[in-house]
Order: structure tokens, then C-alpha cells, then sequence
């Protein structure tokens, strides 16, 4: 079979096998869309991938050898000197590739029963490293798989994950099905308390049962992310990051977390800058959280106030991540459909050369 995807056909031109390992099988196996990270076992060794692609790096993550980016597409490459015998991952549902050439699954370990019954199970006993740990989140996030808490608790005095492994994770989580379920394991384990203490102060910060009955922002965070319509890395990562600033904003009883958009902004730009996200993707996540309480104080604004904020690009993600917001809070949506309202109106105005936004009021009021 001729592959169309640029650097598996040049792998096919210079006669480096491969098969699809972990990630990239388990996405042919469950039937869930190519994203553009690519999971690859092969028998070249490095210097022969090296010879094929100038361009090969070396992460230094835990069972992954090589990496390249192509254009939006990563692809990491596990290498074995035996492409059909290779050592097994942790879990069992891990340990099954996919045969491109033959279309056909390889199964050298047993992992079929796994992965009908949806369990992780661990190959081996003792205490699970943090890779492993971050393999499961991914895998619940990504498979909906379950995995019990017991065997995954993490010891405090493991070696720290590297940066750029924490953001691969995230960003991983965030852009799965489930990311509540990944996130989950990663609260259990320990993972959280140990390696993002910023988020791990969200479990601990009750809010009023008037507005927010799912619970704590931890919770509230969660429940937001179940109500995405989109596996969206911007909106997922502000969803999951809106309310962060809550941790530290202080108030009395009518207005208990005062200036908590702000706050959150900060330890928002501060925790995604400590893992290395880009600085766009960044500035994006920080816009959207300082202003996601502003769509439900749009009709009480003058157009003057609002106009700069309704004319940014990231103003239907705002509208978006509102939505969700009050949907996971159980309130209303008549808000929202207020907000939206005002967005139409506003865009109305602005594409018409002979509307004046001086004459315009009536935006807020109609």
C-alpha cells in the first residue's frame, strides 16, 4: 500500500519498516480520527533515521527514541531491533500495532481482552513511574479507559517530568474526548499536587451553592470542559484555566472572589509559560480568561467600553466559553442568548459603511 502521507512514504522509499505503535493503533483500533501526532515502531536504528530525515530530533522522553515535525504533524519514533518482537510498554492495551502494509493488527501480548473491557492494566507490579502515570491520563482521556487509583499513586521523591513532556500532556488531554477522565488520574496519582501545585489549589477552594452546586472550582473546571462542543486546545486550556484566579482573589459575601479574572490571567500565563506553551497560545488563553466574565456584563456597558472587546477575533471563543460556563453552573442561558444578541447586532453595524456606531445605542437596548 503507497502511503500518502509525506514522511511515511518516504520511510516506504527507503525501505524503513514500521508499524503503528501505542497511540497511532489504539486511534485505528477504537476508529477516532488521524490528529497529527504519529506513533511509530521501527527496526532503523538512528543513524539510518538520521540519514532519511536532517531534521530528526531527540526529545528525550521515556520509550520514544526520535521525533520530527512536518509542517502541524509530529511523529515519534520508538525503534527496536526486532520490529515483531518488540519490549512491551507498561499497559497491556498499549501493546498492540498496526500493520499498514498487510491492514491487519498485531497483537503479541494480549492485548485484545484490554481493550474490550476498557481497563488499564499494568504488566508489572511495583510502584508505576511518572511516565506511566502520564501514559494512563492520556489514554483515559483519549480511550475513556479506566484504571484503578491504587496502583497509580506516585512517590514524592520521583524525578520531575520535563517541561516540554508536562505540556505534551496537557495539550494531549485537552484535545481528547474525555479530558475529565485524564485529568482524574492525574488528581489521584498525585501527579497534580506534585507537579502543578497552582492547580491542584483549585480542589480546595469552595464556591456558593447559589451559583455553582457542581462544587468546588476544581470541579467547576471540569464540568465546563464536559460541555465543550469542540476538542478545541485554546478553549479547552481557558475553560479549564477561567476561574484559576479564584485561588487568590478575595471579597466579602455578596462578591467573595473579587478580581478573579485578573489573578487568573496571571497564574494562567505563569503556569502555561512554566511549560512552554507559545507565546500566541499564551496570549490567547490569557485574553479569554481576564475577560470571560465580560459576555454577561455586556448589556449593562456602554458601546464605548465594549466596542475594542467585540472586535477581536477571540470574541466567539469568549461567547463559547460563557456558554459553558453556564451550562456546567446550571444557571439560565438567557444570559448567553443576551451576549449573542449584542455580538450580531454589533457586527451588523460594523460591516455597514453607512451605519455610524455614535447612532448605534439601541445595540444594548433593542
Amino acid at each position: 500500500m503507497q502511503h500518502t502521507d509525506p514522511v511515511l512514504k518516504k520511510c516506504q522509499e527507503h525501505q524503513i519498516a514500521f508499524l503503528f505503535d501505542s497511540i497511532s493503533s489504539l486511534d485505528v483500533y477504537f476508529r477516532i480520527p488521524k490528529q497529527n501526532d504519529y506513533y511509530l515502531l521501527t527496526d532503523a536504528n538512528l543513524v539510518n533515521l538520521a540519514r532519511v530525515f536532517e531534521e530528526i530530533e531527540y526529545p528525550g522522553l521515556p520509550v520514544i527514541d526520535a521525533s520530527l515535525r512536518y509542517q502541524n504533524k509530529r511523529y515519534y519514533f520508538r525503534c527496536t531491533d526486532n520490529l515483531h518482537a518488540p519490549s512491551p510498554l507498561f499497559f497491556t492495551a498499549q501493546n498492540i500495532y498496526f500493520d499498514c502494509e498487510q491492514d491487519k493488527f498485531i497483537d503479541k501480548f494480549g492485548a485484545y481482552r484490554d481493550l474490550r473491557s476498557k481497563n488499564l492494566v499494568p504488566r508489572a507490579g511495583g510502584s508505576p513511574t511518572c511516565t506511566q502515570v502520564m501514559d494512563a491520563a492520556h489514554l483515559a482521556a483519549r480511550y475513556n479507559f479506566t484504571v484503578s487509583a491504587a496502583r497509580l499513586t506516585l512517590a514524592a521523591d520521583g524525578p520531575a517530568p520535563s517541561a516540554y513532556a508536562q505540556r505534551r500532556l496537557l495539550r494531549s488531554i485537552m484535545q481528547s474526548g474525555s479530558p475529565n477522565r485524564g485529568l482524574e488520574v492525574l488528581r489521584e496519582s498525585g501527579f497534580i499536587a506534585l507537579y502543578w501545585p497552582e492547580i491542584h489549589e483549585m480542589l480546595s477552594v469552595l464556591q456558593t451553592k447559589d451559583f455553582h452546586p457542581e462544587g468546588n472550582v476544581w470541579e467547576h473546571a471540569l464540568a465546563c470542559l464536559e460541555h465543550r462542543k469542540e476538542t478545541d486546545l485554546l478553549l479547552s486550556l481557558s475553560l479549564f484555566l477561567h476561574d484559576i484566579g479564584k485561588t487568590k482573589a478575595h471579597g466579602d459575601r455578596q462578591r467573595p472572589f473579587q478580581n478573579h479574572s485578573e489573578f487568573g490571567a496571571d497564574i494562567s500565563y505563569q503556569f502555561l509559560k512554566r511549560l512552554g506553551f507559545g507565546q500566541e497560545l499564551i496570549r490567547d488563553v490569557v485574553f479569554l480568561v481576564r475577560h470571560h466574565m465580560m459576555p454577561a456584563a455586556l448589556h449593562t456597558m456602554p458601546l464605548y467600553r465594549i466596542q475594542k472587546l467585540l472586535r477581536s477575533p477571540l470574541f466567539p471563543h469568549l461567547l463559547e466559553l460563557y456558554r459553558a460556563d453556564i451550562e456546567s453552573s446550571f444557571r439560565k442561558p438567557d444570559g448567553y442568548y443576551e451576549a449573542c444578541r449584542i455580538y450580531r447586532s454589533f457586527l451588523k453595524i460594523k460591516n455597514n459603511p453607512y451605519r455610524s456606531f455614535k447612532l448605534s445605542k439601541r445595540i444594548l437596548s433593542q
